[in-house]
């Protein structure tokens, strides 16, 4: 199995240099993943873990888009955070091999411009439709993947606020929360784990 983790902010080649150099530990990007993906093509099963507050949405789309058409069986895992272009990303897997830890948290917001430069009465519309349409892109994925209805993602991505483990699992972004196993638990016992979560989430969809 090959495990990928993404565990800092998502962002294009051309950042990365500048973001390393200021200290804030190494991005990823998506040369990175389809590198790993290309080096290891006999993997056929994906871990990908994930503790990221997102980035840059055509670099997470890129990320996301390359996983899906890789043709492998994607397991995802939350650990810790994952907010923003991170939480599309974590949507690569489908939902019953989606996992997040009890104590991760996830986060869904409307997009917006980090750094608008000069805003003019002349640009601003295209801003805002450039806005729109990003938005709606995530807000159709979001459904598409989750099973949840337009009017409570819409909520959520305006609300901007935190959610933890059981609210992302009600929400349809993690299928279920993964078992708390110790370095002690007997392999019997951890598979056991593993099938009777795969089952709670498969019988929670048809609920």
């Amino acid at each position: 199995m090959l495990k990928i983790v993404i565990n800092n902010q998502i962002v294009p080649d051309s950042e990365k240099m500048a973001y390393i150099m200021s200290g804030e530990g190494w991005p990823t990007s998506y040369t990175d993943i389809q590198s790993l993906l290309d080096y290891f093509p006999d993997e056929q099963e994906i871990m990908l873990e994930l503790h990221s507050c997102g980035g840059d949405t055509t670099e997470g789309w890129a990320i996301y888009d390359a996983l899906r058409a890789s043709g492998r069986t994607i397991h995802a895992k939350v650990v810790g955070e994952c907010a923003s272009m991170a939480t599309i990303i974590f949507l690569a897997a489908p939902k019953e091999r989606r996992s997040i830890a009890k104590h991760g948290r996830m986060l869904i917001h409307s997009p917006y411009f980090p750094d608008a430069g000069a805003v003019t009465r002349d640009n601003i519309g295209a801003l805002q439709a450039t806005l729109e349409e990003e938005h709606n892109k995530m807000l159709n994925e979001y459904i598409a993947r989750t099973g949840t209805d337009k009017e409570t993602l819409e909520a959520q991505m305006s609300a901007g606020g935190w959610f933890d483990a059981d609210r992302a699992v009600a929400l349809g972004f993690a299928g279920f929360i993964a078992p708390e196993l110790s370095a002690s638990t007997p392999k019997k016992d951890m598979k056991k784990n593993r099938l009777k979560a795969a089952l709670e989430a498969f019988c929670a969809a048809f609920a």
